[in-house]
């Protein structure tokens, strides 16, 4: 009897690792491409680099966002406006003002180097808000300003660029605040565009949670796509279509 639970207990420990890699590789199913999302969106070996100076450009335009204990990241893009991304912000909608609700651009860790602005109000895609999905996860946040001076008057704004259609290889950069590395740190990695749909831009950055909402700009640092999702051997992010370019238009201030 002795030897037979020896046995059988051998073999659960050989596996076990199986078992427990099959509940961490498949995080979704529900995407239209048949493809299962993963909960790891490093891809290969990891690429990112801690921003050591986030005062310069365009790092001193990225935002960490806090939301109520959830926490993402933006991008100011107006003199009183940042972009992320709907998921990260939509539990916070109908009450911005909580002194829990905030944005800092430029944060390094502990180091504030432009202080912390509150938000004003939250506008979703009427789209995400009836039924969330990966295609329309883009949110505009108005920002209040701080001494009559906008976020985007002490920082710069990051242009917003229309983006139907990319190339193949184009040269792509992103930068936020990863939760799997020192708490309010900016990290940034390079890569190129895999890929696009209608909604879509896919890429071969690593990125991480937390980093939900980082700007996707090209080389000009003109933001063309809001990081919103880890894919297995690419992560995308909500393209600025004819759509969306228009949604920040008619929210932008």
């Amino acid at each position: 009897m002795k030897k037979f639970i020896f046995t059988l207990s051998l073999f659960f420990i050989a596996l076990s690792p199986f078992i427990y890699n099959e509940k961490n590789v498949t995080a979704s199913t529900s995407n239209t491409d048949q493809q299962p999302f993963k909960l790891r969106s490093i891809i290969g070996t990891d690429s990112r680099i801690r921003v050591v100076d986030t005062t310069s450009q365009p790092y001193n335009s990225t935002v960490f966002i806090a939301a109520d204990g959830a926490a993402g990241s933006g991008v100011v893009v107006g003199k009183n406006t940042v972009l992320t991304a709907a998921h990260v912000v939509k539990n916070i909608k109908s009450n911005p003002s909580k002194d829990s609700v905030y944005v800092i651009p430029g944060r390094d860790g502990s180091k504030l180097p432009y202080g912390k602005f509150k938000i004003e109000a939250v506008a979703i895609p009427q789209s995400y808000i009836d039924n969330p999905s990966v295609d329309s996860d883009i949110a505009v946040l108005t920002i209040k300003p701080i001494n009559k001076k906008g976020i985007g008057e002490i920082v710069p704004s990051l242009p917003i660029k229309l983006t139907n259609t990319t190339n193949i290889g184009d040269q792509v950069t992103t930068s936020g605040f990863p939760g799997d590395k020192q708490w309010g740190t900016m990290w940034t990695t390079q890569g190129s565009v895999i890929k696009d749909t209608n909604t879509r831009l896919y890429y071969n950055m690593d990125t991480k949670g937390g980093q939900s909402g980082s700007p996707v700009y090209n080389s000009n640092n003109e933001v063309i796509a809001i990081h919103t999702t880890g894919a297995g051997n690419s992560n995308f992010g909500t393209k600025i279509n004819d759509e969306y370019y228009q949604f920040i238009s008619d929210h932008m201030s």
